[in-house]
Formats: structure tokens, sequence, C-alpha cells
């Protein structure tokens, strides 16, 4: 059995308020990119077992833009461990993830999620820009498998490409 991973980086985050980078919520381009993205991803039917997104204020209001044109009811996990996570936080994250879960949405921060979606893909991807959504198909069954080139790109949704569509 495969199981697929959709990677997806949180949406412009707004940089006109002082205080913790944590507690940053999303500029007037994040809540419209963030809009037309959840749309996009309907399109494609998108209904993951599982969602798991990072704890940063901008991450949580990404989804909540998301998911309001998702048909998705399952619990959302929201874990600090997420926050600014690297590719080797990422990979044992991912790693503990249920096996009855064989689509998971992972809603969080670069540079790890763009180092994420190369190293599983062997992709030469530059940067996962915000509100950008990589999907993965993997030739693994079990979560603990990942590793290195076991997953390939599906689709590449970018704030830029809806714009061009």
């Amino acid at each position: 059995m495969q199981k697929y991973l959709t990677v997806i980086r949180h949406a412009k985050s707004d940089w006109s308020r002082a205080g913790a980078d944590h507690a940053r919520g999303l500029n007037d381009r994040g809540q419209n990119d963030a809009q037309r993205t959840g749309k996009a991803l309907a399109e494609k039917h998108f209904a993951p077992d599982a969602v798991f997104c990072s704890s940063a204020l901008r991450a949580k209001l990404t989804l909540q833009k998301l998911s309001a044109y998702w048909q998705y009811n399952q619990p959302v996990t929201f874990d600090a461990a997420l926050y600014l996570a690297s590719l080797d936080e990422l990979m044992a994250y991912l790693a503990a993830v249920n096996n009855t879960c064989s689509h998971i949405a992972l809603l969080g921060h670069n540079p790890g999620l763009t180092e994420l979606c190369n190293y599983l893909a062997g992709d030469t991807l530059n940067n996962l820009p915000t509100c950008g959504v990589y999907s993965l198909g993997l030739t693994i069954d079990d979560w603990r498998a990942l590793g290195q080139g076991v997953g390939r790109r599906i689709y590449l949704i970018t704030p830029r490409t809806l714009k061009n569509s």
C-alpha cells in the first residue's frame, strides 16, 4: 500500500505588529492566498486522513482558511514540535505517525519543509513559497520506512501558479 504526504507551508505572515515570531498572524495577501489555495485543494478532492500543524498562529490561521473549502471532519494535531522543525525533526515526527493513516497533511515552516520535499522526492525545489503545497506519493507502507528518494511529486501548488490559472 502506498502512502501520501501533502506538505503545506503557512501563508504570508504579518510583520506589521511587534511581538513574538510564534504569535504572528497573516497579512492580507496571506489570507487571500490561503483561501485560493484551499479552493484549489478542494478541486483536487483533497481529503487527508490526518492533519499535523505547527502551533504557530500563522500556521493555525492558514489551516483555518484552507480547510474552509475541504470536507474534513478529522481532528487536527497542533504541535509545537513542528514550529521551525528541521529536516531531521520532521523525519522523526513523520516516522511516528500511525500507519492507519495513508494520507497526511503537514503544515509548517521553511527551511525544513523545502528540505523535506527535496529529500523525499530527490527534487531540486529552491524554496517552497508561502502557502505552497507539495504533494508526494510515497513508495512505502509504513511511515517508519521514510527515507531519501522514496517519494515522487504528484503536484505543486503555489499562489503564483494560481494567479496564472
